[in-house]
């Protein structure tokens, strides 16, 4: 029950209660007349209070409906890690649409199965990408398993859906705050302190500006259990669980026109566009030199803010390909989310890679190709 339904439900209560008192006070009256003016002023006292808690529960209302805005969310774990985002920015993007709860609305309800309960945490959705987080309770796992589910499948207004998925896991660290690997492998942990798991789904709008938001999504998991040494999921709780609803998310986006030379390449950056979890770039590629097969005419790192700071290495996810113009187009999530009023520069590489010790290097703006987009 919301905030908004339980102050209704508790005024009808207390109306109710105020209607048998009324009565019972009338019925003892016409018992006893000689308690007549006693249980005036009883009756009044109790009208007193009943109305001022009326009254609270009006304006409670009022200020639920006004300012609904007001009250947030706890964010899934892993979305709040996958983003970084820290609390005074978690308002924002539930303000703006970007961050979303569909648990919350009344279609969208939790689904258990063989004791096994999923529900839809979280989406972060903006013109090219959505990020879809779902919480599953009451499955466990030995150390060192790996969870999945059998089947999965991901429709939109009823037709195929691109996307990446898989459960969330944490690093797990040594005493020095290191990765521990076992086998060449690292260890990961996927259970949260509470117990729980999370689902992460990608969904790719395949270059299609505002291609998912206004769409009916369907979910459905089938069949979860553990990956063997084949990698195929040996089922341990059998099952089917279904979620549909419309996604929303953020339409805000910023696109530049601009004649960026990447030197050492001859590849030209002709436009730029920036939403609060993607970076799209179109490259006029006519003049590039010639190149190897594993070569790229552009490695898109980040971004640099107009207080300088520079966010490298954020590009995760995403498309390279040549457009029906004979472009060279570059589209990819972020592993952040920008406010795209703050963006000054994109960041391409000159370079890119590690230093000789095998750590991440320090880098500097020198690194980069800086392509201006204020």
């Amino acid at each position: 029950m919301n905030e908004k339904d339980f102050f209704k439900d508790a005024t009808k209560d207390m109306i109710v209660d105020l209607k048998e008192i009324d009565m019972n006070m009338t019925n003892d009256k016409n018992n006893d007349m000689s308690r007549n003016k006693s249980e005036n002023r009883s009756r009044r006292s109790i009208y007193n209070k009943i109305a001022v808690i009326v009254i609270v529960c009006v304006i409670s209302l009022s200020t639920i409906g006004a300012g609904a805005s007001a009250i947030y969310h706890k964010w899934s774990d892993g979305t709040r890690d996958e983003f970084q985002v820290t609390g005074g920015d978690m308002e924002k993007y539930e303000q703006s649409g970007l961050a979303q709860f569909p648990g919350d609305e009344s279609g969208v309800r939790e689904v258990t199965q063989n004791g096994v309960t999923i529900s839809v945490a979280q989406t972060i959705i903006d013109n090219y990408y959505a990020y879809v987080s779902f919480r599953i309770e009451g499955f466990d796992i030995k150390a060192g398993e790996t969870p999945g589910f059998e089947t999965h499948h991901c429709t939109l207004d009823g037709k195929e859906v691109s996307n990446l998925s898989s459960f969330y896991a944490r690093n797990v660290l040594d005493e020095n705050g290191q990765p521990v690997f076992r086998d060449d492998e690292l260890v990961q942990n996927y259970v949260l302190e509470d117990g729980s798991m999370e689902y992460h789904i990608l969904l790719d709008s395949e270059g299609k500006k505002g291609f998912l938001q206004g769409k009916k999504l369907a979910v459905e998991f089938g069949d979860l259990g553990v990956y063997d040494d084949y990698l195929d999921v040996k089922v341990d709780n059998d099952g089917t669980w279904r979620f549909e609803w419309e996604l929303g998310g953020d339409s805000t986006s910023v696109t530049k026109e601009t004649h960026t030379v990447l030197k050492d390449t001859g590849a030209v950056v002709t436009e730029c566009e920036v939403s609060p979890i993607s970076i799209r770039a179109v490259l006029d590629i006519s003049g590039v030199k010639n190149m190897t097969s594993d070569e790229k005419y552009a490695v898109l790192s980040g971004v640099k803010l107009k207080d300088g700071t520079m966010l490298t290495d954020i590009v995760e996810s995403g498309n390279e390909n040549t457009n029906t113009s004979g472009e060279y187009e570059l589209l990819f999530t972020t592993n952040r989310i920008l406010d795209v009023s703050q963006v000054e520069s994109l960041l391409f590489w000159k370079n890119a890679g590690e230093d000789e010790d095998g750590k991440d290097a320090q880098y500097t703006l020198n690194d980069f190709y800086e392509v201006p987009f204020n």
